[in-house]
């Protein structure tokens, strides 16, 4: 997916691009290592076929859309790009390939909860902003508490307020922002552990009641960033890189035709309030 087509020499350099652009955190010397054992320990009855398959939806699920969209210039057969493109941009699934929605925060969690998941850990990497309202994201969808992890100073209080979810709250889902360009990958690292015991904790009293985790990764789209974590940690990870709805997401622009998206109109007050929502968020 990242080996261009040279149909131009002189353009070889400005249209090359690397794996760590397709598929966010992607690590040389573990992403494809980890997939691939979670993938057999899993799914130990497949076939080949069948695994590569299922190893392709999870890269797929952790790709960035533009990395997707690019590919289509790659060396890969177009009919197999066009199948992960159906499957990235239009939900496309079946036996081997798990739901994907890579939309927005509120369409991804909708829609899973809406066909009765049973995955409880989210990791969710984004371009959003940190400061991105996670309550206006998912609001009437279900009940939550949030947390920015760069607010705590001690362990100690990053225990408490994990504690008080699992022990005292009703909340169905915890949400751990983490800007990963100011928080050390440690502490990312402390604090999913801390999650995991106590959710097993939960687990192990409460076995018909599920509570759901989700750390969210806020990246910056300049830089390249390694994951803290593979594929056989136990959480599912996903792409999502606007967490807020759009009015025109890529869905919705891949299922159109190019003159209707031209002649799309904006009204220019609309423009004006949404670039002063952006500066107020970045501002904060």
């Amino acid at each position: 997916m990242v080996s261009m087509k040279e149909t131009n020499k002189t353009n070889v350099l400005r249209t090359s691009f690397t794996r760590k652009d397709v598929f966010i955190g992607f690590d040389e010397n573990e992403t494809l290592q980890s997939l691939v054992i979670d993938v057999m320990t899993k799914f130990p009855e497949d076939n080949e076929e069948a695994i590569i398959k299922r190893c392709k939806a999870a890269l797929i699920d952790i790709a960035s859309s533009d990395g997707i969209i690019r590919a289509s210039r790659s060396n890969v057969d177009p009919g197999e790009i066009d199948q992960w493109c159906n499957v990235y941009f239009r939900h496309l699934t079946d036996e081997h390939i798990p739901l994907q929605n890579h939309d927005s925060l509120r369409s991804f969690f909708g829609q899973l909860l809406f066909t009765n998941m049973t995955i409880s850990r989210f990791i969710i990497n984004t371009f959003s902003n940190i400061n991105t309202d996670i309550s206006e994201c998912l609001r009437d969808l279900l009940t939550f508490q949030v947390d920015k992890l760069s607010t705590f100073k001690t362990e100690a209080q990053l225990q408490n307020r994990i504690k008080r979810f699992w022990e005292e709250s009703d909340d169905q889902m915890l949400i751990l922002q983490c800007d990963v360009t100011t928080v050390n990958a440690g502490c990312i690292k402390l604090a999913k552990f801390i999650i995991e015991q106590f959710q097993n904790e939960f687990s192990r009293k409460n076995p018909d009641y599920i509570k759901y985790v989700c750390i969210i990764l806020h990246i910056q789209r300049e830089q390249y960033y390694m994951s803290s974590f593979n594929f056989m940690c136990g959480w599912k990870q996903v792409t999502i890189e606007t967490l807020m709805p759009q009015e025109k997401n890529f869905s919705t622009i891949l299922n159109g035709s190019l003159t209707n998206i031209i002649k799309n109109e904006y009204k220019f007050e609309d423009i004006i309030r949404k670039l002063k929502r952006t500066i107020i968020c970045e501002d904060s």
